[in-house]
């Protein structure tokens, strides 16, 4: 085999948030660095395009628009031409592969916190094909890594963790009216509604917080769909948050409405990575988090820890985080330099380096 086998990757979810994060990050460090790897991109033919430098040799771009779940995804065919070395930057990748396969699990959330009736037993599924097919798992996190060992017989040294960098990568911040209209001090929450993003308990927390007279500022939303916006502003109006919210934002806007927050709150209570815990660190943003892995393993040392189960600690610990002024001012030097030590270049090379075992 040679030492340069080609690689054919799924790109079909790269406009995504989440999912499509890494795979433009992994195209974009794959064209500085690893360009003598031959590859083949799976998926939709423009948004690849964008990603791809002109004149790069030894790439082509192949249309393939199969759905991504559910079992013509599972058991079709890729279309690939040359490939030696399949990678899914997701867990339902294709199983019925000619060439060797290495697939990516982020989290157990499907099976966690499902939302919906019946992703728990597809994922099931698909883990325990995954663990007969694929030749190497990935995952972002420890945490997941150990679920797929302890919880689904996955053997540990087919299990890579490389953790990614943060999502806006080195966005500098953008001027931007809507961010600069927010008031000069807010909570920052980042994310999709669902059951274990947890913002139910962090709007009637806060809003509690609020009635009481106790410490606290209003918080700014970035992240939910237009019908999440109405749930929150339900669950706001109950609970008397006075709550902003911030709709899609550029990369730079991003990047200033990060910069501008006093803090990011983070309540989620299972994640496969955390980006926004990241970018909020790398941005200088103190964070505080549930005290739950992944997010503890990303913060680490950095950031700002309450139990879940405690919503009276919950409280403490917002209380503490507006009132102690140095406490901030080191939590945000600690955040930078946390934030430093994460690199789509060392994530993209753990890549490289797992799908060069796989091909031989």
């Amino acid at each position: 085999m040679s030492n340069s086998p080609c690689v054919a990757i799924d790109c079909r979810m790269i406009g995504h948030s989440g999912i499509g994060v890494v795979i433009r990050h992994l195209l974009r460090e794959w064209f500085l660095g690893f360009r003598e790897l031959p590859a083949e991109l799976l998926g939709p033919e423009k948004l690849i395009r964008q990603e791809v430098p002109r004149g790069v040799s030894g790439v082509s771009i192949i249309p393939w628009a199969a759905p991504v779940y559910g079992p013509s995804g599972l058991l079709g065919t890729p279309p690939f031409k040359k490939a030696q070395v399949f990678f899914s930057p997701h867990y339902t990748a294709p199983l019925r592969l000619p060439i060797p396969l290495v697939a990516t699990v982020q989290d157990l959330i499907h099976i966690t916190h499902p939302p919906r009736g019946g992703t728990g037993v597809y994922m099931r599924m698909v883990l325990a094909a995954l663990r007969k097919k694929a030749v190497f798992v990935l995952t972002p996190s420890r945490h997941t890594k150990v679920q797929l060992q302890t919880l689904y017989g996955f053997e540990p040294q087919r299990v890579h963790t490389f953790a990614y960098g943060p999502g806006l990568g080195n966005t500098r911040p953008g001027r931007s009216p809507m961010v600069e209209a927010f008031p000069e001090k807010f909570f920052l929450a980042v994310g999709l509604w669902k059951p274990h993003k947890n913002w139910e308990f962090l709007i009637e927390r806060l809003g509690k917080l609020s009635q009481a007279g106790k410490p606290s500022l209003p918080l700014v939303a970035a992240g939910l769909n237009q019908e999440s916006e109405r749930l929150a502003r339900e669950c706001a109006r109950r609970s008397g948050l006075d709550i902003l919210f911030a709709p899609r934002l550029t990369d730079a806007e991003m990047a200033r409405l990060y910069e501008k927050a006093t803090a990011l709150l983070f309540p989620s209570l299972a994640e496969g990575f955390g980006f926004p815990v990241l970018e909020a660190m790398a941005h200088g943003t103190p964070v505080m988090t549930a005290d739950l892995p992944p997010m503890t393993d990303v913060a680490s040392y950095a950031g700002l820890r309450y139990d879940p189960d405690s919503p009276d600690h919950f409280d403490k610990s917002v209380t503490t985080l507006l009132s102690d002024h140095e406490m901030r001012k080191q939590m945000v030097e600690a955040g930078k330099k946390r934030a430093a030590e994460f690199s789509w270049s060392r994530y993209t090379s753990g890549v490289v380096r797992t799908l060069r075992q796989a091909a031989a």
